[in-house]
């Protein structure tokens, strides 16, 4: 709310000069009486909390250079894309925890838009979301990603260290997050569920996402190549991707290490290696124990991929069935090294190039 400050009639007992502190400046009323109001450079926290109506307008507002936005407990909603401003960090009160996810939330409920609901584009650094719990209308329902990070092809400059972290992400048709061309992106303790895809890395690099959970989602963590351009340097610490149609699908990425990473009843491939270079994945668990489907394979790579590692892998299979090949790695243009497994060999496709030794055994 915006202070007048009105004239009295009483003007020989007050001085008429006004200091102003940083980040005010004087304007007019539409009636030509002076008001004080903030400048529109940022750099401070903007409290919002949720109108009863549609919120777009307000969110939009707050997007200034470098506020952080806190955003309140309740239900926002949403109802166009909020084009995140540079150094913007905007903050809720929680994700909340389980299906409903409780009242002490900050949850913001998207429309049925054609356009992400945040979108990180060109230039945007120093910017990121946490502790919200995003809602779209389902994955048919035709909305686009929950968040979108992405440098245009005329963009000037990488869209650079985002941070999302304590999220809840639900129902979206595209996207729970999508990253393209980006660097410094680190994803921290967030869930997205039934969304038609869950989190994709595509181009760029430098990139970290650790304790992230997908569920329900057509396809689970992708990390891709962005037309010729590879995804170079990636980690995954304890990522967990359940009852999706692929587990992690890795095709033209370079320097990559999973950490801990699990998949449980996807339908596909539990971890899949496509033209890949450098990655090593330790204590790897594929686990069909509890789906309804016998998954494809626990383990792909092919199409040339080399400089591949893996330092304990275990696969469950499926009690209705096992899959043809447990583990395919007839098209490696190099040896896998593997340490440390539990795969029938009788069902592994290696074409003499499924090595199994230890680090020490290393070239």
């Amino acid at each position: 709310m915006p202070v007048i400050l009105r004239q009295t009639g009483q003007q020989d007992q007050y001085s008429n000069t006004l200091v102003l502190g940083t980040g005010l400046k004087v304007e007019q009323t539409t009636d030509g009486l002076p008001q004080l109001s903030a400048l529109a450079t940022g750099g401070s926290d903007y409290y919002l909390a949720p109108s009863g109506g549609d919120d777009t307008a307000a969110l939009r507002a707050a997007m200034y250079k470098g506020n952080r936005v806190r955003l309140g407990a309740g239900t926002f909603t949403l109802t166009d894309v909020i084009d995140v401003a540079e150094g913007v960090n905007i903050i809720g009160a929680g994700s909340g925890s389980g299906t409903s996810g409780g009242t002490s939330m900050t949850k913001i409920n998207v429309s049925a838009i054609a356009q992400p609901a945040f979108r990180f584009g060109d230039t945007t650094q120093f910017a990121g979301l946490e502790s919200v719990r995003l809602v779209g209308p389902g994955k048919t329902a035709g909305t686009k990603s929950a968040i979108m990070c992405s440098r245009s092809s005329t963009g000037v400059a990488l869209a650079r260290r985002l941070r999302f972290r304590d999220l809840h992400i639900e129902g979206f048709g595209e996207y729970g997050i999508f990253v393209e061309k980006c660097t410094q992106v680190d994803i921290d303790n967030v869930m997205v569920v039934n969304c038609a895809k869950g989190i994709t890395l595509q181009g760029g690099g430098m990139y970290r996402a650790a304790t992230v959970r997908l569920q329900g989602c057509e396809e689970g963590f992708a990390i891709l190549n962005s037309g010729t351009a590879p995804t170079i340097g990636v980690v995954l610490d304890a990522c967990e991707v359940e009852d999706c149609a692929f587990g992690f699908r890795l095709v033209q990425a370079q320097n990559v290490v999973l950490n801990a990473c699990v998949t449980r009843a996807t339908r596909g491939t539990g971890l899949n290696l496509n033209q890949t270079t450098g990655v090593v994945v330790n204590a790897f668990r594929s686990d069909a124990s509890t789906g309804a489907f016998v998954n494809s394979s626990h383990f792909v790579i092919y199409n040339g991929s080399v400089g591949s590692v893996i330092n304990g892998f275990t696969k469950v299979n499926n009690p209705g069935g096992v899959p043809t090949y447990e583990a395919n790695v007839s098209a490696a243009a190099g040896p896998v090294y593997v340490s440390g497994h539990n795969f029938d060999t009788t069902k592994v496709a290696s074409g003499g190039r499924f090595a199994e030794t230890s680090f020490a055994a290393l070239p």
